[in-house]
């Protein structure tokens, strides 16, 4: 079963000078929408479980991606060093694990697609290319989502 989403810009369509993202959950999570707050405290890894209870899975772009830098500083307010600090500390303090880094946007879809509880994000126009196995859970900049399910 393949759940699609059909993205419809607010704002004014034509300007294409501000980039935007999508981000996605493996459709086992539980969550259909996130805020920003749920954002920033998923991945900086201060919420490590969803709703129902099943772990939160993280995936992220590599530090020197751009979409990775819009990542950050958009929706969790923070620069990609800042984040990383914070993994770091964690980490080594042995208090949580760091977020997977993986190597592009097609790799990122490929491991929240098959990773239950997973979280991750790409360009928009990346989710719209493909049919995937995932949900939209955010968006920047903001939109609205409609649904449906094919077999």
């Amino acid at each position: 079963m393949l759940l699609l989403a059909s993205i419809n810009a607010f704002g004014n369509a034509g300007d294409n000078a501000e980039p935007s993202f999508v981000v996605v959950v493996n459709k086992t999570v539980p969550e259909a929408r996130l805020t920003p707050v749920d954002l920033r405290a998923i991945f900086s890894i201060r919420k490590r479980s969803w709703s129902d209870g099943s772990p939160i899975r993280v995936f992220v772009l590599q530090e020197s991606d751009s979409l990775h830098h819009q990542f950050c500083q958009s929706a969790l307010h923070s620069y990609p060093y800042v984040l990383r600090d914070h993994w770091d500390r964690m980490t080594f303090s042995g208090t949580g694990v760091a977020p997977t880094v993986v190597k592009n946007q097609q790799e990122m879809v490929h491991m929240v697609v098959k990773t239950p509880g997973a979280i991750g994000y790409v360009h928009t126009s990346s989710i719209l290319d493909e049919n995937h196995n995932l949900t939209v859970t955010y968006s920047y900049p903001e939109r609205s989502y409609s649904y449906s399910e094919e077999q």
